[in-house]
């Protein structure tokens, strides 16, 4: 039977109005063939079995019939139960696969947070130096002169401090300036050492300075190595430029900015 008829009432149904009819039928047939002869006798076994074979044969085709039908009405059922299941297990796949993606999208976000935390604390931990050239003074009494410069820390305290000096050729200065701490605020000074033979405003047509003066300028690299407030090896690299206008005189002009740090 389909959906219609079983939500029908039993009246509205086609099967109960055939097995009626049927029925009325058969008991009109009966009743009209006992009346019509002059003599109503038993009947044989055969005849019987043949009768009542006669009658429900037709309501046995009718019951495998709505049988099948039934049949048919439930595999269909497990088919669309199937296909909703179905249905159902990509929806639930989409979803699993959509929160993997917002989860590990959160995880981003939250490594991202945490790396950017672990970078404050980090900065934060860091002292800052800035350095400037101050003067040059000739050492008396010999062929040399020291470029005196001047360093602050406007940022946290440095521990082990000590600076060296390069230059790009290769000549450089161990431990111009060593201090056990560097406080915040706090400045010093160090020189660095040059030689030369006779004159300061002769400096570059010097022989011997001719490899660290190229292009009428000096070049310097300084490095500033400490240990932070986490306990953590670091350096900060900066670059000093030493012009010169010409041999009258002398450098005139000089510069320091930061080129590189470790963190």
């Amino acid at each position: 039977m389909s959906d219609n008829d079983s939500n029908k009432p039993f009246y509205k149904q086609k099967q109960i109005w055939f097995i009626f009819l049927y029925s009325a039928f058969i008991c009109s047939y009966t009743l009209i063939f006992m009346s019509s002869g002059p003599e109503n006798v038993m009947l044989t076994s055969n005849e019987l079995g043949d009768f009542l074979a006669g009658i429900f044969a037709p309501l046995a085709f009718l019951f495998l019939y709505l049988g099948y039908k039934q049949q048919g009405k439930e595999l269909q059922q497990n088919t669309d139960a199937l296909k909703l299941q179905a249905k159902e297990l990509r929806e639930s796949v989409l979803q699993q696969t959509l929160l993997q993606q917002h989860t590990e999208k959160n995880l981003m976000i939250l490594k991202d947070q945490i790396e950017q935390q672990k970078e404050k604390e980090i900065i934060s931990a860091q002292p800052f130096f800035h350095l400037r050239f101050i003067d040059y003074q000739l050492i008396p009494k010999t062929s040399s002169f020291s470029m005196n410069i001047e360093v602050l820390n406007s940022g946290k305290t440095a521990r082990d401090f000590h600076i060296y000096a390069f230059m790009h050729n290769g000549i450089g200065w161990d431990g111009v300036l060593k201090l056990p701490v560097f406080h915040s605020n706090e400045k010093s000074k160090f020189s660095i050492p040059f030689k030369y033979s006779s004159d300061f405003n002769q400096l570059i047509t010097e022989e011997y300075l001719k490899d660290i003066v190229e292009d009428n300028m000096a070049v310097l690299e300084i490095k500033c190595c400490y240990f932070d407030e986490l306990l953590k090896e670091n350096f900060q690299t900066f670059q000093g430029k030493i012009y010169k206008k010409n041999h009258e005189d002398g450098f005139i002009k000089s510069e320091i900015k930061l080129i590189l740090r470790s963190f």
